[in-house]
């Protein structure tokens, strides 16, 4: 039995192909991101991807393949309908509106124009809905953006999340020579009737009630594509339900191949790393690739929601568990920017593999210096949201603070005046211990709301690859740190996970109509892990970072007040 995965991540597209003997993967990078040069708009074209997961399939598949399935990045295809003779179909919207590029549909999770309709939101939804997405709505989140629809695009437009617009194409027959793709309104084969739930996830576009959606004014011009296709109804269906097969059009094979219902790309990162025991104990994963989302889950209904903290949810799985997600919005996107502000040193480097350069480069400084980085940067401090706050304080207005140690360090250099490779190392550690002390900072706050209890955090992703960062990691949260062993790199993980929720659709074809039997049946009984343990060998070195931690807070603290006083003239 082979199954197909497809994962559509940040900057490339990840195809696996599974089966018991052999585990195959490709990917292809994603070339058309556009950043609109005067405001927060990020895009991304479905048609480009679409033809990256052809070519993909096609490099990988030579033996017969059973079912499909699409995990994605919390992005939004918007498509406008078209009618053309007697037929309605569905066509791009164009949504960068930098020279009208009709093919930048996707607006990508990182995309922010939607502040002022988060605003709104977050003054106009009622505490109950508001407690599920952790006390407030951000800019990243569907829903948000959705409202930007409404307030600036009078088109008659359906609205997807990007994992099911995929599984839409494939069902459809995808687009055609003009870049149309047939409207379909039902669902395309009756297989098998399951639940849904009508409760949104995390923010997302799917799962609103039509009265809800009326309250915040989103109008009738707007339709939502359901996992199931079927626009009349709001409801979420669990992951891997089949929901039909792939049409010739869209891939041209002899079998029949079903497509299973996927998800966001975190959970599937998540479903690839729980092992058999998920479903009696607390279980964390850190999906750890240009952001990081983090996945509790626990036995349903032991805990409430949590201030900063999205769920809990129930609806992922058709099972007794509630799944807490929270994360940060940029972690290997820092790495990204610190690199391009650094582009000249990084040139000159002559490498193509920075960050094992640049773990050479601290190596070495510490034996010259005789003694850790940590000691050695104690003095440089850097706050770097970025990108706003995802988690605990949902707080788009967040940002980076940065104090410079150069006069208080010893002959090391500024991080502030000019760019040079010293400065580059001292950044590089900086980004690393910002992120540590934000998963601890994340993890004190479930602990002191009288959440589950964590013990380890389940690595997968490619920052997985990052030894010193994952030594830190533990070190800094006290807790263990297991990377998930595969015979591939870890930033294959979550297309794994997609090729798991792939066999359960085809499970669910096949004879086991039990769902909860058929995901216990489809987690993989062999996880494996390499396990790093908090290091408490150097005895100067927790203090220290609990000290800089405790600045971390401080520099948190600091910024909100200043916005306070500012604001408040």
């Amino acid at each position: 039995m082979t199954t197909i995965g497809v994962d559509i991540g940040t900057g490339s597209v990840r195809v696996c192909l599974n089966n018991p003997d052999n585990f195959k993967t490709a990917f292809q990078p994603i070339k058309t991101n556009k950043h609109n040069t005067f405001s927060n708009y990020i895009t991304q074209s479905s048609q480009e991807i679409y033809q990256c997961i052809l070519a993909l399939i096609k490099e990988l598949v030579n033996e017969p393949v059973v079912s499909i399935s699409f995990t994605a990045t919390c992005s939004m295809v918007v498509m406008e309908r078209a009618v053309i003779g007697s037929e309605v179909y569905l066509k791009p919207c164009a949504v960068n509106f930098e020279g009208d590029d009709s093919k930048q549909d996707i607006i990508l999770w990182m995309d922010n124009r939607s502040i002022e309709q988060t605003s709104f939101l977050n003054e106009t939804v009622n505490e109950k809905e508001l407690s599920r997405v952790g006390g407030k709505f951000i800019p990243e989140m569907g829903l948000p953006k959705l409202k930007w629809l409404q307030d600036h695009i009078t088109k008659d437009i359906v609205c997807f999340e990007l994992y099911d617009w995929f599984s839409y194409l494939f069902l459809v027959g995808g687009f055609d020579e003009e870049g149309l793709v047939p409207y379909v309104t039902e669902p395309i084969e009756h297989i098998q009737e399951y639940p849904t739930v009508s409760e949104a996830m995390d923010g997302s576009i799917k799962g609103w009630t039509s009265e809800f959606l009326k309250l915040i004014g989103i109008g009738s011009h707007i339709s939502i594509g359901r996992s199931e296709f079927n626009l009349s109804t709001s409801g979420l269906l669990p992951i891997g339900i089949p929901l039909g097969y792939v049409h010739e059009n869209a891939y041209t094979l002899r079998e029949k191949i079903a497509v299973a219902n996927g998800c966001i790309d975190c959970y599937a990162g998540w479903l690839s790393t729980i092992g058999p025991e998920f479903a009696v104990e607390n279980h964390l994963s850190m999906i750890a690739g240009t952001s990081t989302c983090f996945i509790l889950s626990t036995p349903s209904s032991q805990y409430n929601a949590i201030r900063g903290i999205w769920g809990p949810f129930s609806q992922l799985l058709a099972l007794p568990l509630d799944i807490f997600e929270f994360g940060q919005p940029a972690t290997g996107k820092l790495f990204e920017q610190l690199f391009a502000n650094y582009a000249l040193v990084v040139s000159s480097l002559n490498t193509d593999d920075i960050f094992a350069l640049l773990e050479h480069k601290t190596a070495t400084l510490e034996v010259n210096r005789n003694s850790t980085i940590t000691e050695l940067i104690k003095n440089y401090f850097w706050y770097i949201d970025q990108y706003g706050n995802r988690s605990p304080y949902n707080d788009f207005s967040m940002s980076e603070m940065i104090i410079d140690g150069y006069n208080s360090s010893n002959n090391l250099e500024s991080i502030t005046n000019g760019t040079t490779l010293m400065g580059l190392v001292i950044r590089y550690n900086l980004v690393l211990e910002f992120l540590c002390f934000q998963t601890r900072q994340i993890l004190e706050i479930i602990q002191a709301s009288n959440g589950p209890l964590v013990d380890s955090i389940t690595v997968s992703g490619s920052q997985g690859n990052n030894k010193r960062f994952m030594r830190l990691l533990a070190t800094v949260t006290g807790k263990q740190v297991k990377i998930l062993k595969l015979s591939t790199n870890v930033k294959y993980n979550v297309v794994k996970g997609s090729a798991i929720i792939s066999s359960i659709g085809h499970q669910l074809l096949t004879g086991c109509k039990n769902y909860q039997n058929t995901i216990n049946s489809s987690i993989p009984i062999d996880v494996n892990y390499d396990i790093i343990y908090p290091d408490h060998s150097i005895a100067e070195l927790g203090p220290l970072l609990d000290k800089k931690y405790n600045v971390f807070l401080d520099m948190a603290m600091a910024q909100q007040n200043y916005r306070r006083i500012i604001n408040s003239m």
